[in-house]
């Protein structure tokens, strides 16, 4: 629903800053227009790769409802195939509400439902021989199975592996992700996340906190991660060395308005964010996930891919949902031209 009258509520704390949305209790609040779409990591990073010009599979879990019809006839018109997708009979299909902010940020308010009872045995093994890339998006519940359970067979099958944990991934079943990592060629994740994940890989159950030291170098070039009751503290590079000998050969940490960094064995990429006037930022990460991955699956340089990932993000943060935004690859290959490689970063890891 696009309703930006909500007050916005910001809190400091000695090591981190938070803000919430604000609604009056017991008030009903008019909305000036309801905005419906389709919406979810699979189906947003499979129209964005469909976008680019790839045949893609999408496999989820709908309820048996109209809604659950509905995702799949919008999908069928996108071009994108749904066969290998499955029903439960016992819960409804996953939905949100969005509450954008002032800010032009978001809170979703997420009913899950089926989304999170994919059972591993639903998965076509044979579907590994015939493709290329394998995105595993956040999972939940039941779901989480699917890590553990697809990642190494798609390894085994020479399927290029990318990665996008869910928070319940991360500070829940961390020992299942943390285990799946050596079969996964490419993480993504956001700064906070990458967080989580560097406690998990130190067997550690602490919160963390951020935090910023002025310099001249990008925020998370810095030293900026602490734990709680801890003197330990940990930069960009500390939590990458971590994660490249995990398994992944190449990371990405999105964080927010400041930009993009992209990790591999040597090198530290950097784009800062495209100034633009955004609606709000849902679908901004599943945006940047498939013009990054559609680039590298096309042998586009990295550092060229960072861009078209960028540049597809700017584009869907200009639209009320996560899909109107998105860009084909003639586009993309013509704004990348356009604005070069000149905002790119580097730094030795």
């Amino acid at each position: 629903m696009l309703y930006e009258g909500a007050d916005t509520l910001f809190m400091r704390t000695k090591h981190s800053e938070c803000s919430y949305i604000l609604l009056p209790q017991g008030a009903k609040i008019d909305i000036p227009l309801a905005h419906y779409a389709l919406g979810g990591g699979a189906t947003n990073v499979g129209v964005g790769l469909k976008k680019l010009g790839f045949e893609v599979e999408v496999f989820f879990r709908t309820g048996n409802d109209a809604t659950g019809c509905s995702i799949k006839e919008k999908l069928a018109h996108d071009g994108i195939s749904t066969k290998y997708c499955t029903t439960d009979n016992e819960h409804g299909t996953a939905i949100s509400v969005i509450i954008p902010s002032q800010e032009h940020d978001h809170v979703a308010l997420c009913y899950r439902a089926a989304n999170r009872n994919q059972k591993k045995e639903d998965f076509p093994l044979a579907l590994l021989e015939e493709i290329d890339l394998l995105y595993l998006g956040p999972l939940g519940g039941q779901s989480q199975e699917l890590l553990p359970y697809l990642a190494p067979r798609a390894h085994a099958a020479g399927v290029t592996v990318a990665l996008n944990p869910s928070m319940i991934q991360l500070t829940h079943n961390t020992l299942e992700l943390t285990e799946s990592l050596r079969y996964c060629d490419i993480l993504v994740v956001n700064t906070a996340e990458s967080g989580y994940l560097m406690q998990a890989l130190l067997q550690q159950k602490k919160q963390p906190v951020f935090y910023y030291r002025q310099s001249e170098e990008p925020a998370l070039l810095q030293d900026h991660l602490s734990f709680n009751n801890t003197d330990q503290s940990f930069s960009l590079r500390a939590i990458a060395k971590l994660i490249l000998k995990s398994g992944p050969q190449t990371i990405v940490i999105t964080n927010g308005a400041e930009g993009v960094y992209v990790v591999t064995a040597e090198t530290i990429y950097f784009h800062p964010s495209i100034p633009t006037s955004p609606v709000y930022s849902l679908g901004a990460g599943d945006a940047f996930n498939s013009g990054f991955l559609g680039a590298l699956s096309l042998d586009i340089p990295l550092d060229k891919a960072l861009i078209y990932g960028i540049l597809n993000a700017s584009s869907v943060i200009q639209h009320p949902d996560a899909k109107q935004g998105l860009l084909s690859l003639e586009i993309l290959e013509q704004k990348a031209e356009s604005i070069g490689t000149k905002l790119v970063k580097t730094y030795a890891l």
